[in-house]
């Protein structure tokens, strides 16, 4: 069951479920259960556990720079179907979550929040990829403060200037944090502490601060979150004096994801918020819009019980109105957005038998990569012209992991034997 902006959904029913396989027995085939417009196509164990990763078009070549627990690796996803591994550099990190990259392709930053350092990756040769440097900082999660990455953006507040890679240069705080800050296409930046908006433009070693967020009593939204993505911000166009339309624009939607690990019941800070970005250049504060997070409970009363990790979002990623986002054991979940108004309606899942969903991230418009922490990488088609699930197939998919432990064993190896017989 969930709950959204204050008011229960419908009532948990029997779930119809669709899967390659075996559904009248309710047998989750090779990848998982799914809605009917989800298919599975494939998993990479390469890079495992999944933890943070970057999508970037270097020419015609469109890249996936990913981080497991080994370190950095770079595929060709030109054809998403078919990776290609282009090239691997072992590094003793962990945990770096937000793989920050050029938009050339040229210099990737992995940070690590157990020890003080940050590394400075040459990926000119994406088939070799070296350490330029070593920042002598860690960080959770770190922050490109332009489209060429020479200004970097801590979540523990710090700043560097990298325009030198071989020798960066400290240059203090640069006044957001939190948990992770995202520059957007129209070259502002988000930090999720507050979602506060800076503009970096002029002066990225000195960013201006322009505005935050609102209270965060109205409809569950929250501003301390986890990630954030502004939709069409190259698009973006300063509004006229008295223009006062409630319909959002180009570039005036943000979307933000909270995280609450472990926690026992999810509160509203551990789902998908929509915010109003309308005159944020002029100092107003952002507006809450539409929230969605799954309700916890007690299986008896038809919500299924906390799970290992919590109940709560993790990295999602956003394209053509359509939201991917991890969401740890209850696999990658798929929202609907609408632009003008922020509405957010379930529109689909990829529920595996055995998952630690940590990311999604759109390939195209069809093709998303999950990051797992117990599978990998997974290929997953959304098929968009297809039918969404009803919302009571969507609400009672919330309770899959509820019934994992009873059968999790013959299941993991029937999925197994699968990738084996595929191989």
């Amino acid at each position: 069951m969930v709950l959204r902006r204050g008011r229960l959904a419908a009532p948990l029913v029997a779930l119809a479920l669709s899967v390659p396989t075996g559904a009248a027995t309710g047998d989750p085939g090779v990848g998982g259960f799914m809605s009917p417009n989800v298919s599975w196509g494939g998993a990479i164990p390469i890079d495992l556990p999944g933890i943070g990763a970057k999508v970037v078009q270097v020419g015609a070549q469109r890249r996936f720079y990913v981080t497991g627990l080994r370190g950095l690796s770079i595929y060709d996803v030109t054809n998403p179907a078919i990776p290609l591994p282009l090239g691997h550099l072992e590094l003793p990190h962990f945990e770096n979550e937000a793989v920050s990259v050029a938009a050339d392709g040229s210099v990737a930053f992995v940070s690590s929040d157990v020890s003080p350092q940050t590394y400075v990756i040459d990926t000119t040769i994406p088939q070799v990829p070296r350490i330029a440097s070593i920042i002598p900082d860690g960080t959770h999660t770190l922050a490109c403060a332009n489209p060429g990455c020479t200004v970097v953006y801590a979540s523990d507040r710090w700043a560097y200037d990298v325009s030198d890679r071989a020798n960066p240069r400290e240059i203090g705080g640069w006044g957001g944090g939190g948990h992770a800050a995202n520059l957007d296409a129209g070259g502002f930046v988000v930090s999720d502490g507050g979602l506060q908006v800076f503009d970096p433009r002029k002066n990225p070693k000195n960013p201006k601060l322009l505005t935050s967020a609102a209270s965060t009593g109205r409809r569950g939204a929250f501003s301390w979150g986890h990630n954030n993505i502004r939709p069409d911000a190259q698009k973006w166009r300063p509004r006229k004096p008295g223009d006062k339309g409630k319909v959002l624009r180009p570039g005036e939607l943000l979307l933000t994801g909270g995280e609450t690990l472990t926690t026992v019941n999810c509160p509203g800070g551990s789902g998908i918020s929509s915010w109003s970005m309308v005159d944020f250049e002029k100092g107003k504060r952002l507006q809450p819009l539409d929230s969605f997070f799954p309700r916890k409970g007690t299986y008896a009363d038809g919500n299924p019980a906390a799970n290992a990790l919590g109940c709560s979002s993790h990295w999602f990623d956003y394209r053509n109105g359509v939201v991917a986002a991890g969401w740890y054991e209850n696999g990658i979940r798929f929202f609907r957005v609408d632009q003008r108004t922020g509405d957010i309606s379930e529109v689909g899942w990829f529920q595996p038998v055995n998952t630690e969903a940590w990311a999604a991230y759109w390939i195209d418009d069809e093709t998303v990569y999950t990051l797992d922490a117990v599978r990998g990488i997974d290929i997953l088609t959304f098929s968009r012209d297809r039918k969404a699930p009803t919302q009571s197939q969507s609400d009672a998919s919330w309770a899959l992991p509820a019934h994992r432990p009873l059968t999790f064993v013959t299941q993991r190896e029937r999925m197994l034997c699968s990738f084996a017989q595929r191989g």
